[in-house]
């Protein structure tokens, strides 16, 4: 059961976290050169760009949640 392992025992095991965000997700496919040669550069230069502006736009706007939650506190 991989929810009841901790870190040190996922680690023995090789097992590794799906990326927390979307940041870390393209962070990831930066990085994998099998996906990237299988896109292509073409595509993949465009994928990563949209997903960059999709992020930036992403983490640059105020969601509903912290206008509920904050502006009752300010």
């Amino acid at each position: 059961n991989i929810f009841a392992m901790d870190q040190a025992a996922r680690d023995r095991q090789g097992i590794e976290a799906l990326p927390g965000s979307l940041e870390e997700a393209i962070r990831a496919l930066e990085a994998d050169q099998l996906i990237l040669d299988t896109l292509g550069s073409h595509v993949a230069e465009h994928y990563i760009a949209g997903k960059k502006a999709e992020w930036d736009e992403y983490r640059t706007r105020v969601s509903s949640w912290e206008r509920d939650k904050y502006m009752i506190n300010y």
